[in-house]
């Protein structure tokens, strides 16, 4: 199989996976810790490329979390920003939660605050897509997006 070098990881070999690979890196400011997740020893040059091209682009998905984030809380059919918002609430109580990440104001704007204060900590890229909730988790095509407090 094919020796393909890929952004942030080096050079792997195709053939020769392991299961899993993982490094941090600053991007925009934030270290990030990015994740490469396989199935299997080996994949074929197509699903190889697409990490390499997920990799040489993750600035852009980087810069995207905020609208996504934003959108996902927006969405009534959706509830996996409420979701992560209110077991914190209720996990951590409202005030020691305000107290923790230096928020202020009334109860009504809890929320935009706490949404204000997530940025990403993990990303990363899967092409056999299992899944166990950990933290928020966002998944569009692929990417496996963890936020996190900032």
């Amino acid at each position: 199989m094919a020796q393909i070098t890929l952004p942030h990881f080096g050079t792997i070999d195709s053939g020769n996976l392991e299961e899993y690979y993982d490094v941090e890196v600053t991007l925009s400011g934030n270290t990030i810790e990015i994740g490469l997740n396989f199935d299997g020893n080996s994949i074929d040059t197509g699903r190889i490329e697409a990490a390499k091209k997920f990799l040489d682009n993750i600035g852009q998905y980087l810069g995207k979390t905020r609208e996504y984030i934003t959108a996902d809380f927006g969405d009534e059919e959706s509830d996996s920003v409420k979701f992560y918002l209110s077991f914190h609430k209720e996990e951590m109580g409202e005030a020691e939660l305000r107290e923790e990440l230096k928020l202020t104001g009334g109860s009504n704007d809890l929320d935009q605050q706490l949404i204000a204060k997530l940025q990403p900590a993990r990303m990363a890229y899967i092409p056999e897509v299992m899944i166990t909730l950990q933290s928020l988790i966002i998944l569009l095509a692929g990417i496996l997006l963890i936020i996190s407090w900032l």
